[in-house]
């Protein structure tokens, strides 16, 4: 078990470190799910390039019940300070999903 965690920090280190490079000055734009996968990717991009990371996250109004208020990404992110916009689309969902 010790190996195994001291493997993936070297992996995650290396992935960190690889997306530092390819990434450089420039700024990336995530759209978070708020689901583990989103919100690991959102870790790694943060941890490699910080204030350069925006993510959003979308409520389409097709969430589960309430999953929205009670489980919002910020809650997964925002101990890391990465900068999420929450945007509430689901009127416009709604709207296009009628017609």
């Amino acid at each position: 078990m010790q190996r195994r965690l001291a493997d993936d920090a070297v992996h995650r280190e290396e992935t960190v470190d690889s997306l530092k490079r390819r990434i450089g000055d420039d700024h990336v734009v995530l759209g978070l799910s708020g689901g583990v996968d989103s919100s690991i990717v959102a870790a790694l991009l943060h941890r490699a390039i910080g204030k350069q990371l925006h993510c959003i996250f979308v409520d389409n109004g097709l969430l589960r019940f309430a999953e929205a208020d009670e489980n919002p990404p910020h809650v997964r992110t925002g101990f890391l300070g990465i900068d999420l916009k929450i945007v509430d689309a689901s009127r416009l969902f709604y709207r296009n999903l009628k017609e």
